[in-house]
């Protein structure tokens, strides 16, 4: 510094503060650009994907698609085997509007997944100091030591051995709800949650209370960081030994670059979540593989089961549309995540107890059962619990803020 006597002096304290709002002032027109960019790109989706094109034919999927079932209260829908690949784009269903260009539903999907990531690498900046930590979309291109991990067989679910993750009740969620809503606009601008571990995610109290108090989509960060927490909980909840953990739950960061089509072995996060001194279960024992994505249409989430090499996919919408053109974005999805997958088993382990070959895609119904007076909840509604909004919302209530290793708080 050539003037160090000025930085104490009302001019040094101007420029700083000056430089300051700047500086906040570039952080907003960022954001708000890339929520713009989002929204543009899921109107233009939208907008694609509303009115079917009835001169093109139908697809694969279409063909092979179960009769409309109708939607019974208080039972579930049964399943439905969703066997094509979705790789042969001319064999999707094309939407059109108006004069515009068709799309198909896998160009569609991927489009997203690149936006996604184009905003999220260009919001790392909003973090403030990331050294030392690993950030959304770093990569690495050492290549990293094979680890050597023996399957010596699969854990009992969770369910059968009581060993499910403990929540809390209305009261509880109403309490911490109220809490939210009470905070200052100062409070709530400033950041409450940084988690370091596998890649840095940092969340206002702005964010937090707009998207659980105030009904507003749960964006990829928010979502990210309530995946993160309950792989936490259900590490400690599910795990008897180091050898029983019976499902292995991996963050968005991973749907995300894959659906993109990117290699995700070289993803820095991802190879923290499947190598990196945070793991401490013996991954090929786990039976289950749960991946969550944030896809156009939604949140959804895709499920594979090692011992009958099932792919699940697991839409909250199932059943209340009939839209082959959404079905096949999901099956692409699939498709491509099970290649990341697999390309991460091959380059982080040595050995691994199946094939990624002959895998089977299934869709069961993720609404849950009604009788009076009683919830029974379905197969899947596990999982369906954190797809849909309100119960997402319940989720981070309960489990957000007692986040392991976070380095801010909410108080």
């Amino acid at each position: 510094m050539q003037n160090p006597e000025l930085a104490a002096s009302p001019l040094g304290w101007a420029i700083k503060e000056h430089n300051a709002k700047c500086v906040h002032i570039a952080n907003g027109m960022k954001r708000d650009i890339a929520n713009e960019n989002i929204r543009l790109v899921k109107k233009l989706l939208h907008l694609y994907s509303s009115k079917p094109d009835i001169e093109t034919p139908a697809s694969s999927v279409a063909d092979h698609a179960p009769p409309p079932i109708p939607n019974v209260a208080g039972e579930d829908a049964p399943s439905f085997e969703l066997d094509t690949d979705g790789n042969d784009e001319a064999s999707t269903p094309i939407k059109k509007d108006g004069k515009a260009e068709p799309i198909s539903p896998t160009s569609a999907t991927k489009i997203y997944s690149d936006n996604l990531v184009g905003q999220l690498m260009m919001l790392n900046d909003e973090i403030g100091d990331t050294e030392g930590y690993t950030v959304f979309g770093q990569v690495n291109d050492t290549d990293i030591t094979k680890k050597n991990v023996t399957h010596t067989g699969f854990p009992k679910d969770p369910w059968s051995t009581n060993q499910l993750v403990r929540t809390h009740g209305p009261t509880i969620r109403k309490a911490i709800r109220d809490w939210m809503r009470s905070r200052t606009p100062s409070d709530l601008s400033r950041e409450w949650v940084s988690h370091p571990d596998p890649r840095i995610i940092s969340i206002s109290g702005k964010a937090i209370k707009s998207q659980i108090c105030d009904g507003y989509e749960i964006d990829h960060e928010v979502g990210s960081l309530v995946i993160r927490r309950m792989g936490q909980m259900e590490a400690h909840a599910h795990r008897a030994t180091l050898n029983e953990q019976y499902r292995l739950l991996r963050e968005p960061d991973f749907s995300c670059h894959a659906i993109a089509g990117e290699d995700t072995t070289r993803i820095m996060s991802i190879q923290i979540q499947f190598t990196g001194i945070g793991v401490k279960c013996n991954i090929a024992n786990c039976r289950m593989v749960t991946v969550p994505a944030d896809m156009q249409h939604g949140w959804c989430c895709f499920n594979w089961d090692m011992v009958d090499k099932v792919i699940t996919i697991m839409d909250p919408m199932a059943y209340q549309t009939e839209d082959a053109y959404r079905k096949t974005s999901l099956i692409y999805a699939a498709d491509k995540l099970h290649d990341a997958l697999f390309d991460c088993i091959e380059d982080f382990f040595t050995e691994w107890h199946c094939s990624w070959m002959f895998w089977r895609k299934k869709t069961p119904c993720c609404q849950p059962q009604h009788s009076p007076g009683l919830r029974v909840p379905s197969v899947s509604s596990t999982y369906s619990d954190i797809l849909k909004g309100p119960h997402w919302q319940n989720h981070l209530l309960r489990q957000l803020l007692p986040l392991k290793g976070t380095h801010s708080s909410s108080r």
